[in-house]
């Protein structure tokens, strides 16, 4: 019997029917060219009409797919300096509320140390990163924890494994590709206080900016501000602290 041109309304109802926690129920229009996720703990009302196009009454406009809520991308830790960097991507968080980045001694029990927000442009890759800061020397697990927006739903990454050892290196640059024409500085507490002079130079040894910073002991970061005319490409920042000790660091500059 043909659909009449009115307004209808659809439920679902999905109690239970999914056990597994990392899978999320998309209903599909066809006529709209839509998906939307549905509750995987209740109902669900989705409202449509009939009109005189055909595709809005066809027999085969919706149907319904079940997705693991993340698709990771890329997901590694590694140390810098005393801190360990852990990095993912994803490219499939339409309902991600939030990353919990996740550490363990023994590969099965977890805590969380770090925490970021899905990105809102959520049709493309997103990457993320997230710090633990000065574990203890060991070895360690981490993953990565995808929150969904609502109906419980959550999924992991596999688990990597990462020794710690203590670093003597007291400074980094994070993010290194750096952007927004500053390079962030992380500067450990066994750093002394005093003026630092910073040189930027081309791996050719070309002087590219020369200046000065007044550092802390409370201060973890200086942030660096770099000329507009430099370009994208590798360079060598130049720190030398007020006791003459000099460190040099690989920074790769991608501005957009």
């Amino acid at each position: 019997k043909r659909t009449r041109l009115l307004n209808y309304r659809l439920e679902f109802t999905l109690s239970n029917i999914v056990k597994n926690k990392n899978l999320v129920a998309y209903l599909h229009d066809t006529y709209l060219n839509t998906s939307s996720a549905l509750n995987m703990s209740g109902t669900t009302g989705f409202d449509f009409d009939v009109n005189s196009n055909a595709g809005s009454s066809a027999a085969d406009r919706f149907f319904i797919t079940f997705k693991r809520i993340a698709r990771f991308n890329n997901m590694n830790a590694a140390v810098v300096a005393n801190d360990i960097v852990v990095n993912w991507a994803n490219d499939n968080e339409t309902i991600v509320d939030r990353y919990e980045v996740e550490r363990s001694v023994d590969g099965t029990n977890f805590v969380k140390v770090a925490e970021t927000t899905a990105n809102e442009s959520k049709t493309t890759l997103n990457s993320y990163s997230a710090i633990d800061f000065s574990p203890a020397p060991g070895i360690y697990y981490y993953r990565i924890k995808a929150v969904g927006s609502e109906y419980g739903v959550y999924d992991y990454t596999e688990a990597v494994k990462i020794k710690v050892v203590k670093d003597k290196t007291g400074m980094y640059v994070y993010p290194n590709p750096v952007t927004n024409n500053t390079i962030a500085l992380k500067m450990n507490t066994a750093m002394p206080d005093g003026v630092y002079g910073v040189r930027l130079l081309t791996t050719g040894g070309q002087v590219m900016m020369n200046t000065k910073l007044q550092h802390t002991k409370a201060a973890s970061t200086e942030s660096i501000s770099y000329p507009a005319y430099i370009t994208n490409g590798t360079y060598q920042l130049e720190v030398t602290g007020p006791d003459k000790k000099k460190t040099v660091i690989n920074i790769v500059i991608a501005n957009k």
